[in-house]
């Protein structure tokens, strides 16, 4: 993350914004993509190639569409926030101001990826005639998709008006500054389908006469999720205690070579997504933390400051995708969080963790 400022008697400088241990900052604002997720409304960022004669011609993609998890919160001395967004190539998309993270579609005429150095058409092509056989024949018959990293770059920025530091010389007036920050956006190529007869007969095939040998069961999936959840920390919130943060532990077990991600969702909110990569059958747990805010309510809660206790339903998510971004697997399990009244005889302590299934 780089912060400009910008003052009638300075020019304008860059520097990383870092503690005085040397650590990076939090970031002012920063994003991530979102996976795709059908109940959260959150689809797949896709660029689609077609043509005819066994041949790819054409990007058939007019408009880009983008799902970013945006966050971040108020620099210091900040007086007041004057705007924040986004900027992929000539597209600029404006953001409200940072805080607790929110979803955001960002949609964007379709350019070419990678600031244009990347071919769609030639690429679809080249991978096509890459094949021979069955496998081209299949590649025409039913298309294919590939995941391209790096496909476009976003740009972010948010900019305040902050106060000169106290001390001497504090008489200085505020100086507008701009902090920056930038996300990468996945993209799936779909080389579509050519010849959906390819390899197909016309002729209707036999009747069988002798017996049907017997069906065989579906084997188990290669790739298998589950999702628990406990208690991660609780604090008085007006007359009562509840649980202020839940952990989810997601556990994934592959039974062969597998690349992908896994990412956490609950009622709009998503967790960072976590790369996957397994060279070989084996599993691997995941865990986060999902903050609970009981100054709001929702349907099937109640107000904090209300009579009667507190509770909610949350239902969690636990998505698997493969390296194109496609959902292979996912875990749900949701959990009642009920807040109690204080114990004396246990240090104002709940009577009991407030998480039931």
């Amino acid at each position: 993350m780089k912060i400009i400022k910008q003052a009638s008697s300075a020019g304008i400088f860059a520097s990383s914004v870092l503690l005085a241990s040397g650590v990076q900052a939090s970031p002012v604002i920063e994003a991530f993509q979102v996976f795709p997720d059908s109940d959260a409304g959150v689809g797949q960022t896709r660029i689609v190639v077609k043509g005819n004669g066994g041949r790819y011609t054409r990007v058939t993609t007019d408009t880009v569409s983008a799902w970013l998890r945006v966050t971040g919160h108020s620099p210091k001395r900040a007086l007041s926030h004057r705007g924040s967004g986004i900027r992929i190539g000539s597209f600029e998309h404006g953001f409200a101001e940072p805080g607790n993270p929110k979803i955001y579609r960002i949609d964007f005429a379709y350019q070419a990826p990678r600031n244009g150095s990347f071919d769609a058409v030639l690429f679809c092509n080249g991978k096509l005639n890459a094949l021979s056989g069955n496998a081209r024949r299949d590649f025409l018959r039913d298309g294919q998709t590939y995941n391209l990293r790096n496909a476009f770059d976003g740009s972010l920025s948010s900019t305040w008006f902050i106060a000169d530091k106290p001390g001497p010389g504090f008489e200085d007036p505020p100086t507008l500054q701009t902090w920056t920050n930038s996300v990468e956006i996945i993209a799936q190529v779909k080389c579509a389908a050519l010849d959906a007869h390819a390899g197909r007969s016309t002729t209707p095939a036999p009747r069988r006469t002798s017996p049907s040998a017997p069906r065989r069961t579906t084997p188990p999936p290669d790739v298998q999720a589950s999702l628990r959840t406990a208690k991660l920390a609780v604090r008085r919130v007006g007359p009562w205690i509840c649980p202020t943060a839940i952990r989810l532990v997601g556990r994934i077990d592959v039974g062969h070579r597998f690349e992908g991600s896994a990412i956490f969702g609950a009622h709009g909110w998503f967790s960072p997504r976590s790369t996957l990569a397994f060279d070989k059958a084996g599993g691997r747990s995941i865990v986060v933390s999902y903050p609970i805010d009981w100054s709001t309510t929702s349907t099937g809660s109640l107000a904090a400051g209300g009579n009667r206790a507190p509770r909610r339903n949350l239902t969690f998510h636990f998505n698997i995708a493969n390296a194109s971004l496609t959902i292979v697997t996912s875990a749900t399990r949701t959990t009642r969080v009920t807040c109690r009244a204080p114990n004396p005889g246990a240090n104002g302590a709940a009577i009991d963790d407030g998480l039931s299934d």
